[in-house]
């Protein structure tokens, strides 16, 4: 399963981030096998209820981050 970390999802960090045209920040999400961060780039991992619970609670995505900041922006 590939996954990537989410934007951070506190309204006024994004909206500050958007307008002064800044790139809105990822998520910092531990990796339980390898011991580090998921990569901004996002990573393949194992098939896990750990990943199933972060996919649930939104804190990383399968989906490519351009299609998530067009959301974003879309809902200026």
């Amino acid at each position: 399963m590939f996954v990537r970390p989410m934007l951070v999802t506190d309204q006024d960090v994004v909206q500050r981030c958007l307008k002064n045209g800044e790139t809105v920040p990822l998520m910092t999400i531990r990796d339980p096998d390898l011991h580090d961060f998921l990569p901004e780039e996002g990573r393949e991992v194992p098939d896990s209820d750990y990943w199933h619970r972060r996919l649930r609670d939104k804190d990383v995505t399968s989906e490519p981050i351009k299609s998530i900041v067009t959301k974003l922006e879309s809902k200026k």
